[in-house]
């Protein structure tokens, strides 16, 4: 699997409207309150013009050419990876970035362009309030389907940024204020769920947001589990969503994860679990289908062995297309089977967990599997005609039968 708001301090000026062009080109910027520090940053206001083949929804601004989604407060925030460690303590506006050991801000952002256009789109843009290098982009945008493009920008340095698309079709540009979460206070630690009552019982509990109540599993000869938990935002609107999602996909008009049948195996495509983090928390489209709820998973398997909760087991995940209603998706982080399979603390971490898993809610060994593998599952369906044979390459068939190898060996 493989796109996702900090308020700062106080609004001080709102700014008229601009608009700019050139070249023939029609380039839409819309401006309104903004405030780094001591300057001041002529942020746009998203205009909420839905871009082609999406549902209308708050944050997208467009032109009529191109489209893109905006923090509504108009923050891009830097953060690092001890500042989410607890994310309650952050506010709870702006788009996360991360920042990088060369001090830059990366963050994704989706551009939608006029249906079924496949012509390449670039990105530049240019500090507004100090001299530094021009922002730069990871890669060439990529098109995960005629007329959208996923991009990754890069800010060199904090400021207000004006960023500007150009494709065939036309120009659209925006402005943000670029900020690091360094000021934050210190995040609290991040809680452990565990308690045991002998060596051969372990009861691992975990809090939802959903209920605030402990969800309680008790389970015979399984080693106990340790689970950080760091929660992604999963409040009301995301859960009417993920209910509306579900009912397009499967007939069904719920976001309740009820008795799960299926596990399913990942990798993230990115080097930290702070990028997963970052990738699933804001709700917005995803990169791919540009559907809401935006795309998550339970559980994050670090490369050290740490195991994050993301989302309660009550709660439906987009993660795998058919299997959604059914399945419980586990993300270990990395860019391949093999470096997962050949990181000994990762695997056996991973292990443990789809043991855990598998034990509580008496998952068949065969019905652990990997993204790759999902179009076999007997319990894979989909409503929807494009979505009926869409897969992923992430844990095919001969890497996730060895991974079963290993889940063998370690019975309920």
């Amino acid at each position: 699997m493989s796109l996702r708001v900090l308020s700062p301090v106080v609004v001080l000026l709102l700014l008229v409207a601009l608009i700019g062009c050139g070249h023939g080109e029609r380039s839409s910027e819309r401006v309104g309150p903004a405030a780094v520090g001591a300057s001041r940053c002529a942020v746009t206001v998203p205009n909420n013009s839905t871009p082609p083949g999406e549902r209308p929804g708050q944050g997208y601004d467009g032109n009529g050419e191109l489209w893109t989604a905006l923090p509504l407060g108009g923050n891009v925030v830097g953060v690092r990876k001890e500042l989410l460690s607890h994310p309650s303590e952050l506010p709870a506006e702006g788009v996360f970035g991360v920042i990088r050991s060369d001090g830059s801000i990366a963050v994704k952002f989706p551009w939608w362009g006029r249906r079924g256009a496949t012509d390449p789109l670039t990105i530049t843009g240019r500090r507004l309030d100090g001299a530094t290098s021009p922002l730069r982009v990871d890669r060439p945008p990529g098109s995960g389907s005629p007329g959208f493009w996923a991009s990754r920008i890069v800010f060199p340095t904090e400021g207000c940024w004006s960023v500007t698309g150009r494709a065939q079709a036309g120009t659209l540009t925006f402005t943000v204020r670029v900020m690091k979460a360094n000021g934050l206070r210190p995040p609290r630690a991040a809680g452990q769920v565990l308690s045991t009552s002998s060596p051969n019982i372990a009861r691992v509990t975990a809090t939802t947001a959903s209920t605030s109540q402990p969800i309680r599993a008790t389970l015979r000869s399984v080693p106990q589990l340790i689970v950080r938990q760091w929660p992604i935002p999963y409040g009301p609107a995301r859960k009417r969503q993920m209910a509306a999602y579900s009912l397009r996909h499967y007939g069904e008009d719920t976001y309740v994860l009820s008795h799960p049948k299926v596990i399913v195996e990942h990798y993230t495509e990115t080097a930290t679990a702070q990028e997963a983090f970052n990738t699933f928390a804001p709700d917005v489209p995803d990169s791919e289908f540009h559907e809401l709820p935006n795309t998550c998973a339970h559980f994050l398997v670090e490369p050290s062995g740490r195991i994050d909760q993301l989302v309660p087991l009550s709660l439906r995940c987009r993660h795998t297309t058919g299997l959604n209603w059914t399945a419980v998706g586990i993300e270990n982080v990395g860019f391949s089977d093999q470096a997962i399979l050949n990181n000994p603390a990762q695997v056996a971490a991973s292990l443990r967990l789809t043991r855990w898993l598998r034990c509580r809610y008496a998952i068949a060994l065969k019905n652990v599997i990997g993204h790759n593998e999902s179009l076999s599952s007997p319990y894979h369906h989909d409503l929807v005609p494009a979505f009926q044979h869409q897969t992923h390459s992430d844990w095919n068939h001969a890497d996730m039968g060895r991974y079963r190898s290993l889940l063998a060996r370690l019975p309920c």
